[in-house]
């Protein structure tokens, strides 16, 4: 159920102000280092979104936690959590996939599931 996808999205923000507050960050100085190496403006504002599980972040994001912080993208997207359903864990999965397409890509998958769902 979305509830469930709900659930995820806060622990996975529990996880990340986790790691923010074990580094002694602030959500500015964080906010900074992701913009620094990043094309598209990181706010601090986008960040505690992430934390508080309002806002999903993207796959990109993602990786640059995981390169930054030296954890691992399975324990950020806790993916082993046996209270996940498989469905769910599948939703997870595609939608942190899609991330890395470009809109024509998109535009196909979303026809396909159109032919999917008659």
């Amino acid at each position: 159920s979305n509830d469930k996808r709900g659930e995820w999205t806060v622990m996975l923000g529990d996880k990340l102000k986790e790691i923010r507050k074990n580094n002694n960050l602030t959500l500015e100085e964080l906010a900074g280092i992701f913009s620094k190496s990043q094309k598209k403006k990181i706010t601090k504002g986008m960040i505690s979104n992430w934390e508080n599980g309002k806002i999903e972040p993207t796959r990109q994001s993602l990786e640059k936690y995981c390169l930054l912080f030296n954890v691992s993208m399975d324990w950020l997207l806790d993916l082993n959590n046996d209270k996940l359903t498989n469905k769910t864990k599948l939703i997870i999965n595609i939608t942190q996939q899609l991330d890395k397409l470009d809109e024509e890509q998109l535009n196909k998958i979303n026809e396909m599931i159109k032919i999917i769902i008659k």
